[in-house]
């Protein structure tokens, strides 16, 4: 019995051992065709950064909620409040291939639209779809964005 737990235990560090000798040799390629061997690839792997910070909470305390059977003196309550969204600027299509393709950053739209509103005093926001989600009105989707690290082509 003690044989068999120190052979699993040195089958379980060989397991380990190979498998960090091997990953980077072997885990240069993510799959077959992906580009990675074209010059200009970002590795999706490689991330950094925090993520956005919460949007702050709007409270109305002008709302009132009637207890019980009338008549009944209104009883005030607080709530958050959505203020009203802003119109869609950019619409990002997202890729078949996962988020690893097409998220590796996946604040770089809100970041853009941040620095705009500072310069412009302009609000907008953004929005995440396939491609066969995609409206043929512009007017939903004024300007499409595409990010990835993988081959891309509109003929799927």
């Amino acid at each position: 019995m003690k044989r068999q737990s120190q052979a699993v235990v040195w089958m379980f560090v060989l397991g380990v051992t190979i498998m960090l000798i091997g990953a980077p040799v072997f885990g240069q390629i993510i799959f077959d065709g992906d580009g990675s061997d074209e010059p200009g690839f970002v590795d999706p792997r490689e991330k950094e950064g925090d993520p956005p910070p919460p949007p702050p909470a709007h409270i109305s305390s002008g709302e009132s909620l009637l207890g019980g059977g009338a008549p009944v003196t209104p009883l005030a309550r607080s709530e958050k409040k959505r203020p009203p969204a802003p119109p869609i600027l950019f619409t990002k299509l997202s890729s078949p291939y996962g988020t690893i393709d097409w998220a590796s950053r996946p604040n770089d739209l809100g970041n853009l639209l941040k620095n705009m509103k500072e310069m412009v005093d302009v609000d907008f926001r953004h929005d995440v779809r396939s491609l066969s989600e995609i409206d043929l009105d512009p007017e939903k989707n004024p300007v499409l964005y595409r990010s990835g690290h993988f081959r891309f082509s509109f003929d799927d």
